[in-house]
């Protein structure tokens, strides 16, 4: 039986779809596309919520918990009522891959699944600038399934236009933050390509066949962790965009590592040549340099367990099980795309297939030490495995 429906609870309101995992109540809405989370004492107040209300009024209620946090229970009311308001869809991403015109220019052509994009450099010097970042997925003779153009437009002495198959996307990108727009570009485009469940803004990893998903806000260590859980035996998914399938398996992006200005000492040691590479812009403007995506990860595979990292300089390493509903806050807070707009099957599919997971927060100072934490997490669930045979 699926995790959706053997915790789907019934609830009064119609429009809503009520989950109960680990001492969580997970609440999607179908009238707003949006999902609440309440845990432990909040999760049972909402259950008691919902209950009252098939015989008490809202004022009733209300009188019955004037000891509760006001702005906390109006939520709960409304929302078991079915009263929420309508709002604007959170969720969409409404790129076009548009239609691929041949012409005579000369194009690098770099294939990430069945996506090819021909890139038309109209001077050497970007060349030199951005085809080390997708050299790894250069190929002599194109036989992907569908051809995207990438040109560039001179729009100053520092700045391009940007036309994808020969529609103009943007008027002035900066040189300094060509790079990572143009990564982006491509990994939008692959996500968008054929049907996936949903995008994380998460780091992912594999080691010894577990699958290891780390959502997490810029700044919290994600790509630095990644970058230095390469030299430990792990394979590479994603650093920055962790795209599931419907069936729950994780698919492999094959773009270079983010590292930002900050962690450039800290990886100095293991990664030498870093102090090497060119620096570019971020779109907040940081600065970065792109590491080579190696060890990449062949193909496709199921996630097992969801770590949220999160950087404190000085502190203990902790790794801790944490509830569904501080994780899905976490991840709400990373950010994630659900394609085409979020419905009651998706959400489905996501308890199913990622907030049924393990959950961890990974609080660390030490890369050291917190891969060693991980490292031991992998070993109890093989112990585990094992016990059971």
């Amino acid at each position: 039986m699926r995790a959706s429906q053997e915790y789907r609870l019934s609830t009064n309101c119609k429009g809503l779809d009520t989950y109960l995992l680990d001492e969580s109540v997970l609440v999607y809405s179908k009238k707003t596309q949006q999902v609440c989370g309440y845990e432990k004492a909040d999760a049972a107040l909402f259950l008691q919520i919902d209950e009252l209300l098939q015989t008490y009024s809202r004022e009733d209620v209300l009188a019955m918990f004037s000891y509760v946090d006001s702005s906390l229970l109006n939520e709960m009311l409304i929302l078991a009522d079915c009263m929420e308001q309508t709002e604007i869809l959170e969720y969409q991403m409404d790129m076009k891959i548009g239609q691929f015109v041949s012409d005579r220019s000369a194009r690098s052509v770099y294939v990430v699944e069945s996506l090819g994009f021909a890139v038309h450099y109209p001077e050497k010097g970007l060349f030199t600038l951005l085809h080390p970042l997708f050299q790894h997925l250069y190929v002599q003779r194109d036989d992907a399934k569908r051809m995207i153009s990438i040109d560039f437009i001179r729009a100053g002495d520092s700045s391009w236009k940007v036309k994808w198959n020969d529609i103009m996307i943007e008027t002035a990108v900066s040189q300094a933050r060509l790079a990572g727009y143009l990564q982006d570009l491509m990994m939008t485009a692959v996500f968008q390509s054929h049907p996936l469940l949903i995008k994380l803004h998460a780091a992912s990893v594999e080691k010894k066949g577990s699958v290891i998903i780390m959502p997490a806000v810029s700044g919290s260590g994600k790509s630095t962790l990644t970058a230095s859980m390469l030299c430990h035996g792990f394979s590479l998914f994603s650093d920055e965009a962790t795209s599931m399938d419907m069936d729950g398996y994780v698919q492999p992006l094959p773009f270079c590592l983010n590292i930002k200005a900050g962690s450039f000492d800290a990886l100095a040691p293991i990664y030498p040549r870093l102090s090497d590479l060119d620096t570019h812009t971020r779109f907040d403007g940081q600065d970065i340099r792109f590491l080579s995506p190696k060890p990449m990860h062949d193909g496709r595979q199921k996630a097992s367990h969801i770590v949220l990292p999160r950087y404190s300089s000085g502190s203990e390493t902790i790794l801790t099980p944490i509830g569904t509903t501080q994780a899905l806050l976490r991840i709400k807070e990373a950010g994630y795309y659900v394609q085409d707009n979020m419905d009651d099957k998706k959400f489905a599919l996501i308890i199913d297939n990622l907030l049924s997971l393990p959950k961890y927060l990974l609080v660390y100072s030490d890369l050291e030490e917190a891969i060693i934490k991980i490292d031991e997490l992998l070993l109890s669930k093989t112990v585990e495995t094992d016990d059971e045979w």
